[in-house]
């Protein structure tokens, strides 16, 4: 399923995150309640229009283009495969947002981790030398 997910939300390589129409808060509504009554088309459509907001939002907190691509793609994912936990159509974007928070979050643990371990293995070699 992941990877019907990752298929169907994955921008083609003309996507222009700046050109992509936005939806006003209405239409967003109106699509989260159709979506969520199981209309896929309206899925689909919400999950696009989604894209280059999450982008947006995560590029602040990342500052790199590649990396915030990949967050929110993971978040897409992730709002895709957990999409029928979503209880109302008002709560659909703050649920999403906070998927993709989560995820951030998740990210800036592993690589602070990953910087913790890498200086523990440099003073190893050091010891090494």
């Amino acid at each position: 399923m992941a990877e019907a997910a990752q298929g169907f939300i994955r921008a083609p390589p003309h996507y222009n995150v700046r050109m992509a129409v936005q939806l006003d808060r209405q239409a967003r509504l109106k699509l989260a309640e159709l979506a969520l009554s199981g209309d896929k088309p309206a899925r689909d459509r919400l999950l696009d229009d989604l894209r280059p907001r999450l982008f947006r939002f995560i590029m602040r907190h990342v500052g790199d283009h590649d990396l915030a691509e990949e967050i929110t793609q993971e978040s897409l994912v992730r709002i895709f495969e957990k999409f029928d936990a979503v209880r109302a159509p008002a709560a659909f974007d703050g649920w999403a947002f906070q998927v993709a928070s989560n995820i951030l979050r998740d990210h800036f643990r592993r690589a602070r981790r990953d910087e913790h371990l890498r200086g523990k293995l440099q003073l190893l070699e050091w010891g090494e030398a």
